[in-house]
Order: C-alpha cells, then structure tokens, then sequence
C-alpha cells in the first residue's frame, strides 16, 4: 500500500530512509542514510524559516520520510554553515 504525499511524493507507510521510488543511490553526501535531497531540504527550510526541529520531522513525515529530530539537528550542524554561504549567495 502506497500514501499519495504533498508535492506527489508517495511513500509506503513504515518506510523511513526515503520516500518510494527514490534512490539514496549517487547521494553527494556519502556516508548518509538519506538521499542528497531529503538532508538539503530540511536544512534549507530549518535555515529560511523559524522553525522548530520537531516541527521539521513532522513535514519530512508528511512528506513520506521518518526521521528523528536529533537526526535533523545533526545535519544542521554539519552542513548548516556550508549551505547558508551558498543560499545567501545566490
């Protein structure tokens, strides 16, 4: 059984790694559980946005992606600074 999710996305419930149909395959994170895509969006959205990490894990849920809060505050700290040099950029 596949959830039809926000934005298309399907994903089969008690799924967490990644949504249905998506390889965590070719990531440009190596070493990283989750695709390239799922950890930049969470940190782009925790940057832009006065969010709470709890609040992101329960949108990356929506959206067909399990994932702890610690997790997300993990990514912010490791890939925060580099990704905000490049939002600010461009």
């Amino acid at each position: 059984m596949h959830l039809l999710q926000p934005g298309g996305i399907t994903a089969k419930p008690g799924q967490g790694k990644t949504a249905a149909g998506e390889s965590s395959g070719g990531s440009e994170l190596q070493g990283q559980q989750f695709s390239a895509r799922w950890i930049l969006w969470a940190v782009r959205w925790y940057l832009m946005f006065p969010i709470s990490y709890r609040d992101l894990e329960l949108m990356l849920q929506d959206r067909g992606v399990v994932i702890a809060h610690t997790t997300l505050f993990r990514w912010t700290q490791a890939y925060g600074p580099e990704a905000e040099q490049r939002f600010m950029a461009g």
